[in-house]
Protein backbone atom coordinates (compact mmCIF):
# COMPACT_ATOMS: atom_id res chain seq x y z
CA UNK A 1 0.00 0.00 0.00
CA UNK A 2 1.02 3.64 -0.33
CA UNK A 3 2.99 5.06 2.57
CA UNK A 4 5.19 7.84 3.88
CA UNK A 5 8.07 6.77 6.10
CA UNK A 6 9.87 9.38 8.18
CA UNK A 7 13.24 8.56 9.70
CA UNK A 8 15.14 10.63 12.22
CA UNK A 9 18.34 9.58 13.88
CA UNK A 10 21.69 10.38 15.36
CA UNK A 11 25.06 8.76 14.72
CA UNK A 12 27.40 9.15 17.69
CA UNK A 13 31.02 8.90 16.53
CA UNK A 14 33.71 8.06 19.09
CA UNK A 15 35.82 11.10 18.15
CA UNK A 16 33.16 13.35 19.70
CA UNK A 17 31.06 14.12 16.62
CA UNK A 18 27.32 13.55 16.19
CA UNK A 19 25.86 13.11 12.71
CA UNK A 20 22.16 14.01 12.42
CA UNK A 21 19.92 12.13 9.96
CA UNK A 22 16.53 13.14 8.56
CA UNK A 23 15.01 11.12 5.72
CA UNK A 24 11.62 10.64 4.09
CA UNK A 25 10.66 7.73 1.82
CA UNK A 26 7.33 7.49 0.04
CA UNK A 27 5.37 5.16 -2.20
CA UNK A 28 2.50 6.53 -4.27
CA UNK A 29 1.02 4.06 -6.76
CA UNK A 30 4.11 2.67 -8.48
CA UNK A 31 6.36 5.68 -7.81
CA UNK A 32 8.96 5.47 -5.03
CA UNK A 33 10.89 8.47 -3.79
CA UNK A 34 13.29 9.36 -1.02
CA UNK A 35 15.10 12.37 0.38
CA UNK A 36 18.06 11.85 2.67
CA UNK A 37 19.66 14.64 4.71
CA UNK A 38 22.64 14.18 7.00
CA UNK A 39 24.75 16.81 8.74
CA UNK A 40 27.61 17.24 11.19
CA UNK A 41 30.80 19.25 11.56
CA UNK A 42 32.56 16.53 9.52
CA UNK A 43 30.22 15.77 6.66
CA UNK A 44 27.01 16.99 5.02
CA UNK A 45 24.84 15.03 2.62
CA UNK A 46 21.65 15.97 0.80
CA UNK A 47 20.23 13.73 -1.90
CA UNK A 48 16.88 12.84 -3.34
CA UNK A 49 15.58 10.38 -5.87
CA UNK A 50 12.38 9.26 -7.54
CA UNK A 51 12.10 5.78 -8.99
CA UNK A 52 9.46 4.43 -11.36
CA UNK A 53 9.75 0.77 -12.42
CA UNK A 54 11.45 0.18 -15.80
CA UNK A 55 13.13 3.59 -15.73
CA UNK A 56 16.68 4.59 -14.81
CA UNK A 57 17.24 5.79 -11.27
CA UNK A 58 18.53 9.35 -10.94
CA UNK A 59 19.96 10.61 -7.65
CA UNK A 60 20.11 14.39 -7.30
CA UNK A 61 22.60 16.00 -4.93
CA UNK A 62 22.04 19.13 -2.89
CA UNK A 63 24.15 21.54 -0.87
CA UNK A 64 23.27 22.40 2.72
CA UNK A 65 24.94 24.51 5.36
CA UNK A 66 25.53 22.85 8.75
CA UNK A 67 22.34 21.40 10.20
CA UNK A 68 20.08 23.84 8.34
CA UNK A 69 17.93 21.46 6.34
CA UNK A 70 15.41 24.13 5.31
CA UNK A 71 17.59 25.91 2.73
CA UNK A 72 18.97 23.20 0.48
CA UNK A 73 20.15 24.22 -2.98
CA UNK A 74 19.59 21.29 -5.33
CA UNK A 75 22.13 21.00 -8.14
CA UNK A 76 21.39 20.17 -11.76
CA UNK A 77 23.85 17.29 -11.55
CA UNK A 78 22.45 13.76 -11.33
CA UNK A 79 23.99 10.38 -10.77
CA UNK A 80 22.10 7.96 -12.98
CA UNK A 81 21.97 4.20 -12.39
CA UNK A 82 20.40 1.24 -14.06
CA UNK A 83 18.28 -0.84 -11.69
CA UNK A 84 20.92 -3.53 -11.07
CA UNK A 85 23.65 -0.91 -10.60
CA UNK A 86 21.60 0.83 -7.92
CA UNK A 87 20.87 -2.43 -6.10
CA UNK A 88 24.59 -3.22 -6.02
CA UNK A 89 25.50 0.30 -4.85
CA UNK A 90 22.95 0.47 -2.01
CA UNK A 91 22.66 -3.24 -1.23
CA UNK A 92 18.88 -3.39 -1.64
CA UNK A 93 16.17 -2.72 -4.18
CA UNK A 94 14.69 0.81 -4.22
CA UNK A 95 11.27 -0.71 -3.45
CA UNK A 96 12.59 -2.36 -0.27
CA UNK A 97 12.43 -0.05 2.74
CA UNK A 98 14.22 -2.31 5.23
CA UNK A 99 18.00 -2.08 5.15
CA UNK A 100 18.48 -5.24 7.24
CA UNK A 101 18.12 -8.89 6.29
CA UNK A 102 15.44 -10.07 8.73
CA UNK A 103 14.82 -13.82 8.76
CA UNK A 104 14.85 -16.83 11.03
CA UNK A 105 18.57 -17.09 10.27
CA UNK A 106 19.45 -13.52 11.26
CA UNK A 107 17.18 -12.96 14.29
CA UNK A 108 18.90 -14.33 17.40
CA UNK A 109 16.29 -13.23 19.99
CA UNK A 110 12.73 -11.96 19.85
CA UNK A 111 10.11 -11.01 22.42
CA UNK A 112 6.75 -9.30 22.77
CA UNK A 113 7.39 -6.09 24.71
CA UNK A 114 3.79 -4.94 25.16
CA UNK A 115 0.26 -5.25 23.81
CA UNK A 116 -2.28 -2.45 24.19
CA UNK A 117 -5.18 -0.96 22.21
CA UNK A 118 -4.72 -3.32 19.28
CA UNK A 119 -1.03 -2.45 18.99
CA UNK A 120 1.79 -4.96 19.47
CA UNK A 121 5.40 -3.99 20.16
CA UNK A 122 8.19 -6.49 19.63
CA UNK A 123 11.93 -6.44 20.15
CA UNK A 124 14.33 -8.42 18.01
CA UNK A 125 18.08 -8.83 18.34
CA UNK A 126 19.85 -9.59 15.07
CA UNK A 127 23.12 -11.21 14.13
CA UNK A 128 25.37 -8.19 13.53
CA UNK A 129 27.17 -9.74 10.55
CA UNK A 130 24.51 -11.56 8.57
CA UNK A 131 21.67 -9.06 9.12
CA UNK A 132 23.85 -6.21 7.79
CA UNK A 133 25.59 -8.08 4.98
CA UNK A 134 23.98 -5.84 2.32
CA UNK A 135 23.40 -2.75 4.50
CA UNK A 136 27.14 -1.99 4.67
CA UNK A 137 26.89 -0.95 0.99
CA UNK A 138 24.44 1.83 1.90
CA UNK A 139 26.56 3.02 4.84
CA UNK A 140 29.66 3.12 2.61
CA UNK A 141 27.78 5.07 -0.08
CA UNK A 142 26.27 7.60 2.32
CA UNK A 143 29.41 8.21 4.39
CA UNK A 144 32.11 7.88 1.75
CA UNK A 145 34.05 5.20 3.65
CA UNK A 146 35.38 1.90 2.37
CA UNK A 147 32.85 -0.91 2.83
CA UNK A 148 35.58 -3.31 3.93
CA UNK A 149 36.31 -1.19 7.03
CA UNK A 150 32.74 -1.50 8.42
CA UNK A 151 32.31 -4.14 11.13
CA UNK A 152 28.99 -4.42 12.97
CA UNK A 153 29.13 -5.33 16.66
CA UNK A 154 25.51 -4.97 17.81
CA UNK A 155 22.08 -4.54 16.22
CA UNK A 156 18.58 -4.63 17.65
CA UNK A 157 15.19 -3.21 16.76
CA UNK A 158 11.79 -2.55 18.33
CA UNK A 159 8.73 -2.23 16.15
CA UNK A 160 5.02 -1.69 16.66
CA UNK A 161 2.31 -3.14 14.43
CA UNK A 162 -1.47 -2.96 14.44
CA UNK A 163 -3.81 -5.94 14.31
CA UNK A 164 -3.61 -5.90 10.49
CA UNK A 165 0.20 -6.28 10.62
CA UNK A 166 0.83 -2.74 9.39
CA UNK A 167 4.11 -1.39 10.76
CA UNK A 168 3.31 1.82 12.61
CA UNK A 169 6.72 2.74 13.95
CA UNK A 170 10.03 1.22 14.82
CA UNK A 171 13.40 2.13 16.23
CA UNK A 172 16.80 0.55 15.82
CA UNK A 173 20.18 0.73 17.52
CA UNK A 174 23.37 -0.09 15.69
CA UNK A 175 26.96 -0.27 16.95
CA UNK A 176 29.77 -0.69 14.43
CA UNK A 177 33.41 0.16 13.74
CA UNK A 178 34.70 1.81 10.58
CA UNK A 179 37.68 3.77 9.31
CA UNK A 180 36.89 7.41 8.49
CA UNK A 181 39.63 9.47 6.80
CA UNK A 182 42.20 6.95 8.02
CA UNK A 183 40.97 7.09 11.63
CA UNK A 184 39.39 3.95 13.22
CA UNK A 185 36.19 4.98 15.03
CA UNK A 186 33.23 3.32 16.74
CA UNK A 187 29.76 4.58 15.92
CA UNK A 188 26.50 4.13 17.79
CA UNK A 189 23.44 4.92 15.72
CA UNK A 190 19.87 5.34 16.94
CA UNK A 191 17.06 5.63 14.37
CA UNK A 192 13.35 6.18 14.83
CA UNK A 193 10.83 5.61 12.03
CA UNK A 194 7.15 6.48 11.76
CA UNK A 195 4.79 5.27 9.03
CA UNK A 196 1.72 6.94 7.52
CA UNK A 197 -0.55 5.04 5.13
Amino acid sequence: KDYEKHLTGEVYISIGVTQYIDAISTKKDNVYSFMNLSSSSLYNLAERCTYTPNEAIRIQKGKMSGSNTENIVWTDNYEEYEYDEFCTLIGREPTNQCQYIVSTKTVTESSLVKKENGRYTYKIVMDPFYATFCYVNEIAHNSGVEKSTITFKELYMEFTIDDQFNILEHSSTEVYDLVYSGIPVETTTKFHYTMKY
